[in-house]
């Protein structure tokens, strides 16, 4: 499979970028962080939600893990 877009940004509280992924039916796999959580409750998202933690290597790491298990399940 291939993953069609990806993206990333810690700080990013809302998820502008979430919602470009789901608006074009993009899968999307980003961190639990400010509303973000909430967006990607919808019904018809594509979504995988990764916990963000104190460390910022494991977190990345948990990230690129799914981003993988996301794109070879495409």
């Amino acid at each position: 499979g291939r993953l069609k877009s990806a993206a990333y940004d810690s700080t990013e509280g809302f998820g502008l970028r979430v919602l470009e992924s789901l608006l074009f039916g993009r899968p999307c796999v980003t961190f639990a962080v400010g509303g973000i959580p909430e967006v990607m409750a919808l019904p018809e998202a594509q979504a995988w939600l990764v916990p963000l933690g104190h460390d910022r290597r494991e977190d990345e790491a948990a990230l690129a893990d799914r981003v993988v298990e996301v794109a070879n399940s495409q």
